[in-house]
């Protein structure tokens, strides 16, 4: 083991050992739930089972609203519900909708008629449902620009939602807070993911503690309660020539490797020995793949630096995103052990 690694190890010990410690005080640790980001929310018994035993919340992404090819905004993608699912009786489900910033940004969008039609969908999607939702959670990454027509937006969703509103928090928003604004919600959810560039360098774009750094401090400052939203999801970065291709959410390498297609060339880094398509993409000999995941001692890290600086108690941990080839990465209790270091 490189001296880097010993230390990196050391260092997440010591931070596990604080957090059990910290956690000591806490009668409950945060509640465990998860988010569905899938277009038809069938679930496996994996997936049940990971909610039961975690006695879980499922925010499901509804929809999306994006911005049709005149510039106006409409909503498309919905999540399909099963009226047979059987797990929908007795399951948690928040309504989520994604928006992207481009709809915030367009002249045509009107606040208020965006959030009666954001709503109305919810709720006729919601009656196949055994009981109305009582919350609903707003994603959108919303920038300077776009700040304006966000806010009016969520005040309007606000002044029409009768229930529990949350949105979406990236670390700039906390940050520079004074400038982004502070959305008119019941919470906030810290998205602690997706904080570098995606490239063909050896940095992980989905986590990198460098960066975190430089935000997580600030959580001290953020006058929104919150929650906070863990990855545990991987995906495979297509290069050639130094430039990045394409990315592959859920890459499953192992066959690849097992059949001589792949070999390692370092950590996380391998090399295409043979040329061969994956879904309808060419790997040509030479490219290489970059694999970018989050690891038990990652979850750790960040579950340790977010309770240290967060002004108040985390009571909740959203975990992206329930599906099969991400809890397999995992044993079955790290949900459990991540909320105990709070």
């Amino acid at each position: 083991m490189s001296a880097q690694r010993y230390w990196r190890h050391i260092s997440i010990l010591s931070l596990i050992l604080l957090g059990l410690g910290a956690g000591c005080s806490r009668d409950i640790p945060p509640r465990t739930s998860f988010y569905f980001w899938r277009t038809e929310l069938n679930l496996s018994h994996l997936e049940v089972q990971t909610l039961e035993r975690n006695q879980a919340k499922l925010y499901c992404r509804y929809f999306d609203i994006r911005l049709s090819p005149e510039g106006k905004a409409i909503p498309g993608n919905p999540v399909g519900l099963s009226d047979s699912m059987s797990i929908a009786s007795s399951l948690d489900i928040i309504p989520v909708v994604f928006i992207k910033n481009e709809v915030m940004l367009a002249e045509q969008t009107e606040p208020k008629a965006l959030a009666e039609q954001t709503l109305r969908l919810i709720k006729q999607m919601s009656s196949r449902l055994a009981s109305p939702p009582t919350e609903i959670q707003i994603d959108c990454d919303w920038s300077m620009k776009s700040k304006a027509t966000f806010m009016a937006y969520m005040a309007a969703v606000r002044e029409q939602w009768q229930g529990t509103i949350s949105c979406t928090i990236r670390l700039h928003q906390v940050k520079y807070f004074e400038k982004t604004g502070i959305p008119p919600v019941d919470y906030g959810v810290l998205m602690y993911y997706n904080m570098g560039e995606i490239n063909a360098s050896e940095a992980n774009s989905i986590y990198d503690k460098q960066i975190a750094d430089l935000y997580s401090s600030t959580l001290t400052n953020y006058p929104l309660p919150l929650k906070v939203a863990f990855p545990i999801f991987g995906w495979g970065v297509h290069i050639r020539n130094n430039k990045v291709l394409e990315l592959f959410a859920r890459m499953d390498l192992s066959p690849l490797l097992a059949q001589g297609k792949l070999v390692k060339i370092r950590e996380n880094r391998f090399q295409v020995s043979k040329s061969f398509l994956y879904g309808d993409r060419y790997f040509k000999l030479g490219d290489e793949v970059k694999w970018e995941n989050i690891g038990r001692e990652d979850l750790y890290e960040m579950a340790a630096d977010v309770s240290a600086h967060s002004p108040s108690p985390i009571d909740e941990i959203i975990f992206y995103d329930l599906d099969d080839f991400n809890l397999n990465q995992y044993e079955e209790t790290i949900f459990e052990e991540v909320a105990r270091t709070f």
